[in-house]
């Protein structure tokens, strides 16, 4: 994003009473913050209290809106809620790789379950090509922005990376 789309988007935001707390080095996010009023005055949804399975969260009840002038260069609305993923799973199972066949049904999985390998997410996302070039995204920092424990510094990653490889 350009300063001058940059620029009216931080106004815009400030203009409906937002603290704009951070414009992140990369200019394609916005972290803001503000009230529910605001919320519902400048997006046009509103924010409700849900109770949800005994839990209360709080989430917009409609779509949020945005200027049509914003439209070209606002992309979405990272989130408005307090929900957080949840595994599908509780726990860690053991597991033995199978070449290229389904692990048989499970009492997790009433469907045939099968391993991605970081082969298969080569294939997926089109890596080999770059590979081939000696392009390996070596020195680049990419951040994930999820709930999940895969990166916690215990080794998962290198030992999904050298069980499979």
């Amino acid at each position: 994003m350009d300063q001058a789309d940059l620029d009216k988007v931080t106004g815009w935001l400030e203009s409906h009473g937002f603290r704009v707390n951070q414009v992140y080095t990369n200019r394609i996010l916005i972290d803001f913050s503000g009230t529910a009023g605001q919320i519902k005055e400048a997006f046009h949804t509103s924010i409700h209290q849900l109770d949800v399975k005994g839990q209360m969260h709080f989430a917009n009840i409609g779509d949020p809106q945005i200027p049509a002038a914003l439209a070209p260069v606002v992309k979405g609305i990272a989130s408005l809620n307090d929900f957080r993923p949840k595994p599908c799973t509780s726990g860690r199972s053991r597991f033995i790789p199978l070449p290229a066949a389904p692990l048989p049904r499970s009492r997790l999985s009433p469907a045939p379950c099968y391993f991605v390998t970081p082969q298969d997410d080569a294939a997926i996302y089109n890596l080999n090509p770059l590979w081939s070039q000696g392009i390996t995204g070596a020195g680049q920092t990419v951040a994930v922005i999820e709930d999940t424990d895969t990166y916690n510094g215990t080794g998962d990653w290198s030992t999904f990376v050298t069980t499979f490889v």
